[in-house]
């Protein structure tokens, strides 16, 4: 017995953006699954946050000190 397929399956990343606004009540399993989805989330958005504020930082700090040394001469 064969079964038809009518569309290609889900990659991982289509799956878990599909299930970003998925919240199950009746399920405890999926709302642990989620609460870690969101801890994953938060932990990367914030630590992609850190280090633009960070590169972002010396940027400026090379732009303020590129131009004060130009002023000086």
């Amino acid at each position: 017995m064969s079964m038809k397929v009518d569309r290609a399956p889900l990659s991982l990343a289509e799956n878990s953006i599909m299930k970003l606004g998925d919240f199950h009540v009746d399920n405890p399993g999926r709302q642990a699954w989620k609460s870690e989805e969101s801890r994953i989330r938060n932990h990367l958005l914030g630590a992609t946050i850190y280090h633009c504020r960070y590169y972002l930082f010396n940027f400026n700090l090379f732009i303020y000190l590129f131009t004060k040394s130009i002023l000086n001469l």
